[in-house]
Parts: C-alpha cells; structure tokens; sequence
C-alpha cells in the first residue's frame, strides 16, 4: 500500500514491563449509567466516544470516501477489521475520524439534532491520519476468520468528552464467554466497506442497539448453510431484527463491575460480515472478530 507501511506482524521479544505500559488508558470505556438506561437507539453526543470512521485517500478532500469503523484503544493506536485494509479495489486506509456522531461526508462542520426545545450538537471531529497499519498475519479474506487489524496514528488524539479509548477486554474469559446474552453494539448505519446505503439524515447519528449472541453451534449451523466456517475461538455471532439490519461495522461491548456498580466498557469484538437466516420472520446474524484472542498480539504490536 502505497504511502502508509501495511505489516503482517512485528518482529522483537517485549517486557512484561512494557506490555504492561500499554495495556490500557489511565481511563478507558466511560460509562454513564443514566445513558446505558435510556432506551435510545440515538446515542448521545459523548456517547461510545471510541467509534472512529476509517477514510481513504486525501483527508483533505472536500467530499472523501469514508467506508469503515474504528475502535479506539489508546491515544494514538485504533482497532479495525482487516477487510478495511487489504479489501481489493478499497483503496488505502488513510486517515481516521473520532467523535463524529453524524455519518455525513462533511466532515469539517458540527453534527446537531434536535433535543425538545433546543438543540444538542457536537464539535466538528478530529482528523486523525494514520501512520502504520499491522494486519494479523492469519488473516484469512476468504474464510472471514484472523479478521483484525491495528491502525497506528500519525498523532496523539485529543482526549475530550466526545474522544475517548475503550478498555481492552479482560485478560481472562469471563463467565459464560459471552454466549446466550444480550450486550450492547455500537456503530453507524449504512457505511459498510463496499457501499453506502441512501438513508435519511436523522439515521446517520451513531447508534446502539442490544443483541442476542448465540451458541457456538447455533451459529456453526448457519455459517455451514452459506457454505463458511466458524471458528468459536475467535469468533461469536450476535443476531438483530431485520429492521436493524442497516447498523454495520459495529462494536460489541461488554461491561466491567464494581462490586454491584458498572463501571467501564470494553471492547469484546467487531462485527464483520452478516448472514441473514431463511427462519419466518428472518433474523440478521453479525459474526464477530473477537478482541481478547488477540489482545497479545495487539499489545505486543503498540510497543
């Protein structure tokens, strides 16, 4: 890829010390707790503040081409799928916008909407260019599995209310490991890597939505009827009503507690492709790339 490094892995033996440093943000996955409760598809303005959108080409461009999501994890590294770089025909991956909360291709102006009586609007988003891109080494276009990709930025980003990482997943596989429960997915609707859905200016705000992940069985069945593999280490599916099927390049988060209080997001995976199953009436089924199979491996890749 012409202009910006595109690796497979990074050569070197770390420190515990230095994986340790980069292990998470001072403060990573604000959550407030009114905002988790508030039965809102829209989110807030400082709401899931980690979502990047991925562009490509010259961020200079007055009208550029904006095809992916990102996930923040630290000032200056992002999390994207692998498909957002080595897709052909895509282009290059060049530059990521954070606290946009409008999917528009204007990206220089204020996002707002209506709030009652008054408005609430968010600041233009930063543009963030990107230094260095790692695919893992693994990745596999076919078989949609190793989907992951770090994105290292050309700058810091500036922490805000409407900029900020999410944590990492634990270290250790919590309970259950994320089967059979409802958990909370973030994205845009419509921007996928390959087009971009006409839809109204009011459905372009970032939005939430709860999903239903499944048994490792029940989603092998279903990749096996469109003739592709599961693989349950790496991977988990979440299914939505039909009528969300437009939120694309989602983020799946799970939370960590405090005694009986949340505390924070993290991240446990990104959505990747969808299926859409032959069952009356029919459910969309995101597959999901995993992060803590590769939380080494991401780690290792940002010292």
């Amino acid at each position: 890829m012409e202009g910006i490094p595109v690796l497979f892995f990074i050569f070197g033996l770390l420190s515990v010390f230095l994986t340790q440093i980069y292990a998470l943000e001072p403060e990573c996955g604000k959550l407030r707790e009114a905002q988790l409760y508030n039965m809102k598809q829209i989110t807030e303005p400082d709401e899931y503040t980690w979502i990047g959108r991925v562009g490509y080409g010259n961020s200079s461009d007055p009208d550029p081409e904006i095809k992916c999501s990102a996930v923040l994890i630290h000032q200056r590294y992002a999390l994207i799928s692998a498909r957002c770089v080595l897709t052909p025909g895509l282009g290059d991956a060049t530059f990521i916008l954070f606290g946009d909360w409008q999917a528009t291709r204007n990206i220089r102006k204020e996002d707002c909407r209506p709030n009652g009586n008054d408005i609430k609007c968010a600041p233009p988003p930063q543009v963030v260019n990107i230094e260095e891109l790692v695919v893992h080494p693994m990745f596999d276009s076919k078989g949609f599995d190793y989907e992951i990709a770090l994105a290292k930025l050309a700058e810091n980003v500036k922490f805000s209310d409407f900029v900020q990482p999410i944590c990492l997943p634990p270290a250790y596989k919590v309970e259950g490991n994320h089967i059979a429960q409802r958990l909370e997915m973030t994205g845009f609707r419509g921007e996928t890597f390959n087009k971009v859905e006409p839809l109204a200016d009011e459905y372009r705000f970032r939005t939430k939505l709860v999903v239903q992940t499944a048994s490792s069985e029940y989603c092998s069945w279903n990749w096996q009827q469109a003739h592709m593999t599961f693989n349950y280490e790496n991977q988990l599916c979440a299914m939505v009503d039909v009528r969300d099927s437009a939120l694309t390049s989602g983020t799946l988060m799970g939370i960590e507690y405090e005694g009986e209080k949340p505390r924070n997001f993290y991240v446990i995976g990104i959505a990747g492709i969808t299926l859409k199953t032959s069952s009356k009436p029919p459910v969309i089924i995101h597959q999901i790339m995993r992060v803590l199979p590769f939380r080494d491996w991401i780690l290792k890749n940002m010292a």
